[in-house]
């Protein structure tokens, strides 16, 4: 009777051990901690530029639709997203087309046509968001102007030769990652 008690015992601890959970939803490098993705960047135009251009912001919302916005002199767009909500693709560009109405303008005076922007996609936990863990995606981490500055003089030959538009970020492109 022992020898059939510990045979049973033996056979139910196998049996229950291979029972486990089905969760097909893994976390990023294996963990259980709950992922998020933050997408975040942030815009300020210099007082030339904005007076000059309409400037346009392209970026992937999080519904993962590359959208294009008109940007304000300032402004941002701040999401956090469940990492397996989140976009699979990441893309960022900022570009600026001259007004078809320029205001007046002072031949001495010196205007800016910069733009200082800080991008972000990256993945963070639920409790920490803001905090950049491995498996980052797009970033520009230093805020910093990008444009130039020049004398009035100049202005309606810059304007002129940027009819179309005048990129002012490239297009940045990311992946998201485990």
């Amino acid at each position: 009777m022992t020898l059939a008690a510990v045979l049973c015992c033996a056979l139910t601890t196998s049996v229950f051990t291979a029972c486990g959970s089905d969760d097909d939803d893994p976390k990023p490098n294996g963990s259980d901690k709950k992922y998020v993705v933050n997408m975040y960047f942030d815009i300020a135009l210099a007082q030339g530029l904005y007076e000059f251009c309409d400037v346009y912001c392209t970026y992937t919302n999080k519904d993962g639709e590359v959208v294009t916005i008109q940007c304000p002199q300032k402004g941002y767009y701040d999401q956090v997203v469940d990492y397996d909500k989140a976009p699979d693709n990441y893309e960022f560009s900022l570009y600026a087309v001259p007004k078809e109405k320029l205001p007046e303008i002072d031949s001495l005076a010196t205007y800016s046509f910069k733009v200082e922007y800080y991008v972000q996609y990256s993945v963070g936990t639920a409790d920490k968001p803001k905090e950049i863990l491995n498996g980052i995606i797009v970033t520009d981490p230093y805020r910093y102007p990008v444009g130039q500055d020049m004398k009035g003089k100049h202005v309606l030959d810059f304007l002129e030769k940027h009819r179309e538009s005048y990129v002012l970020v490239r297009k940045k492109e990311g992946k998201k990652s485990k």
